[in-house]
């Protein structure tokens, strides 16, 4: 269950108007497909910086050791 809102307008424009106007809104916004995949790519990011993180620890501590 998602809700979906949309404005839908009903404007005696001219077609190529309309679809300009479309075109343009429509480039705003992302796919969720694309959305899906940008924060998969994200969420592998994170994971990476955090094992960095961890290995940086590790290597402070090392270092602090000596």
């Amino acid at each position: 269950m998602r809700p979906v809102l949309r404005l839908v307008l009903r404007v005696l424009a001219p077609p190529r108007l309309r679809r300009a106007v479309r075109v343009r809104v429509d480039a705003r916004y992302v796919t969720r497909a694309d959305h899906a995949q940008d924060m998969k790519e994200a969420l592998w990011e994170i994971q990476m910086l955090r094992r960095e993180v961890v290995a940086l620890r590790r290597e402070v501590d090392r270092l602090r050791s000596y």
